[in-house]
Protein backbone atom coordinates (compact mmCIF):
# COMPACT_ATOMS: atom_id res chain seq x y z
CA UNK A 1 0.00 0.00 0.00
CA UNK A 2 2.97 2.43 0.66
CA UNK A 3 3.92 1.64 -2.62
CA UNK A 4 0.78 3.35 -3.94
CA UNK A 5 0.48 5.73 -1.62
CA UNK A 6 3.65 7.42 -3.31
CA UNK A 7 2.88 7.44 -6.88
CA UNK A 8 -1.23 7.74 -6.63
CA UNK A 9 -1.31 10.92 -8.52
CA UNK A 10 -0.41 8.17 -11.70
CA UNK A 11 -2.78 5.32 -11.17
CA UNK A 12 -0.87 3.21 -13.44
CA UNK A 13 2.64 3.82 -12.17
CA UNK A 14 1.00 3.46 -8.62
CA UNK A 15 -0.51 -0.15 -9.69
CA UNK A 16 2.94 -1.44 -10.98
CA UNK A 17 4.76 -0.29 -7.67
CA UNK A 18 2.36 -2.28 -5.67
CA UNK A 19 2.21 -5.53 -7.74
CA UNK A 20 6.10 -5.57 -8.00
CA UNK A 21 5.92 -5.31 -4.09
CA UNK A 22 3.36 -7.53 -3.94
CA UNK A 23 4.31 -10.23 -6.55
CA UNK A 24 8.25 -9.68 -5.93
CA UNK A 25 10.98 -10.80 -8.54
CA UNK A 26 11.74 -14.08 -8.75
CA UNK A 27 15.22 -13.37 -10.14
CA UNK A 28 16.19 -10.98 -7.47
CA UNK A 29 15.95 -9.37 -4.22
CA UNK A 30 13.43 -11.00 -1.81
CA UNK A 31 10.34 -12.40 -2.31
CA UNK A 32 6.91 -10.94 -3.04
CA UNK A 33 4.84 -9.51 -0.11
CA UNK A 34 1.87 -12.66 -0.81
CA UNK A 35 4.63 -15.21 0.28
CA UNK A 36 4.79 -13.49 3.30
CA UNK A 37 3.13 -16.01 6.07
CA UNK A 38 1.67 -13.59 8.21
CA UNK A 39 0.85 -11.71 5.25
CA UNK A 40 -0.74 -14.95 3.74
CA UNK A 41 -2.44 -15.79 7.65
CA UNK A 42 -4.41 -11.80 7.69
CA UNK A 43 -5.70 -12.74 4.02
CA UNK A 44 -6.96 -16.04 4.69
CA UNK A 45 -10.87 -16.19 3.15
CA UNK A 46 -10.08 -13.48 1.45
CA UNK A 47 -8.97 -11.46 -1.84
CA UNK A 48 -6.12 -13.44 -3.65
CA UNK A 49 -4.62 -10.12 -3.72
CA UNK A 50 -5.42 -6.97 -1.90
CA UNK A 51 -4.44 -4.89 -5.21
CA UNK A 52 -7.58 -5.51 -6.56
CA UNK A 53 -9.94 -5.01 -3.89
CA UNK A 54 -12.32 -1.61 -5.19
CA UNK A 55 -11.18 0.35 -1.98
CA UNK A 56 -7.41 -0.72 -2.15
CA UNK A 57 -6.30 2.84 -3.45
CA UNK A 58 -8.56 4.97 -1.22
CA UNK A 59 -7.25 3.00 1.69
CA UNK A 60 -3.74 2.97 1.24
CA UNK A 61 -4.09 6.60 0.29
CA UNK A 62 -6.09 7.52 3.61
CA UNK A 63 -3.60 5.02 5.66
CA UNK A 64 0.24 7.34 4.32
CA UNK A 65 -1.92 10.62 3.78
CA UNK A 66 -0.42 11.93 7.41
CA UNK A 67 3.39 10.17 7.12
CA UNK A 68 3.59 11.43 3.07
CA UNK A 69 2.44 15.02 4.45
CA UNK A 70 5.15 15.29 7.18
CA UNK A 71 7.61 13.62 4.99
CA UNK A 72 7.29 16.41 2.56
CA UNK A 73 7.26 19.34 4.99
CA UNK A 74 10.89 17.85 6.34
Amino acid sequence: SYAWAIAAEDPDKAMKGARRKWQGNPYQGPSGEMNDPYIQLAMRGGAATPLDHPEFAALACGFYQALLALRESL
